[in-house]
């Protein structure tokens, strides 16, 4: 690319501003920061990716390479449809051809990660209710999440057992590791899973019934 020589005013003062900053990381980046964000929109590819001027306060890790400025931008997109990470997008603004371009880069957890469910703990107690029967005291009978609708029919409410607060597909992802691991066990000692609904019905493995529907 060739040095622009007739740059915008805002353009120039970047320029001017680090022409007598050193090669490498830039500790103090108020005035840069400030002087990029009142060039941005005269960047040639600077809206690239929806990317505008008021976000450059954003940016962070500056550092100039004569004639390239260059930093890291936390962008958030992908929170808008639940994701609990941000991508960190890397730009770099070429002064003498007024131009910017961006780079993919990682991604940084916005928000804690849930730990992982125990899946195989909550399912040993539900089996444990079921052996016990329906005159068990164990709180999941007693709370009405495992009971009976016929002496060869138990039903499992599962939705109170894995909860629905969090990202969606990690409550759906849980709630299906729940599932799959609740028909194995239950087939296991001799219940049949009839249907999944807003609660699992089982059935005694000698009552003849359809396949299950897909979990």
């Amino acid at each position: 690319m060739g040095v622009a020589t007739d740059v915008s005013p805002s353009v120039q003062r970047l320029r001017d501003a680090l022409r007598d900053v050193p090669q490498g990381p830039i500790d103090n980046i108020d005035l840069v920061l400030s002087l990029l964000k009142g060039c941005w929109n005269e960047l040639m590819g600077s809206n690239d990716t929806s990317m505008r001027d008021f976000k450059v306060d954003r940016a962070e890790q500056f550092s100039w390479r004569t004639p390239s400025l260059s930093f890291t931008i936390e962008r958030h997109g992908a929170t808008v449809v639940g994701s609990t990470r941000a991508e960190l997008q890397n730009w770099t603004v070429n002064l003498d051809s007024a131009s910017a371009y961006h780079s993919e880069g990682r991604f940084r957890q916005l928000v804690r990660q849930a730990p992982r469910l125990d899946v195989k703990s909550i399912v040993a107690r539900v089996c444990d209710a079921v052996q016990q029967g329906p005159r068990s005291e164990c709180d999941l009978v007693r709370k009405g999440i495992v009971f009976w609708s016929s002496e060869g029919e138990v039903i499992i409410k599962h939705g109170a057992l894995v909860p629905g607060d969090g990202y969606r597909q990690t409550v759906a992802g849980r709630r299906r590791r729940f599932r799959q691991e609740l028909a194995a066990k239950m087939s296991e000692r001799g219940w049949k899973l009839r249907r999944v609904q807003r609660s699992m019905t089982f059935v005694r493995a000698s009552v003849n019934e359809p396949p299950p529907a897909s979990m």
